[in-house]
């Protein structure tokens, strides 16, 4: 998200990763994000204009959908995560769940990491100003 946000810090993080991936939930989100902003400025192609978007978004990324067992998993670590009183989206569990599966890391903005996941233990989670010093 940091990266379609214009972050640059996200560009040169990712100019860095070999293979950068993104979860197909991450990509859902921005095109629900991208759809309420067109939707609100009153635009009657807001559908159209959010899909135009996927290219944009996705460019530079390999999307990583999501398998039945990653679904499964998604869904026990929303409540894991919601029953200890997180604000933990069924998009954020598919997204650790899709890291967990890949043995990845997942790098976020700092208040997405603050609020959300610097107490995630299935995987690494940095923030993006902290990953990106090691750039």
């Amino acid at each position: 998200m940091e990266k379609y946000e214009g972050n640059p810090l996200a560009e040169k993080v990712l100019r860095k990763i070999e293979k950068p991936l993104i979860s197909i939930a991450t990509v859902a989100e921005l095109i629900a994000a991208i759809a309420r902003r067109e939707a609100r400025r009153g635009r009657e192609n807001w559908e159209e204009e959010a899909l135009k978007h996927y290219v944009i978004i996705t460019s530079g990324f390999t999307v990583i959908p999501i398998t039945e067992d990653m679904a499964k998993r998604a869904g026990i670590l929303r409540t894991k995560y919601r029953e200890a009183g997180i604000e933990f989206s069924l998009a954020d569990g598919i997204i650790l769940a899709t890291a967990e599966s890949m043995d990845g890391t997942i790098i976020t903005g700092g208040k997405q990491y603050e609020r959300e996941w610097k107490t995630i233990t299935e995987v690494k989670v940095e923030p993006l100003e902290r990953f990106a010093k090691h750039c």
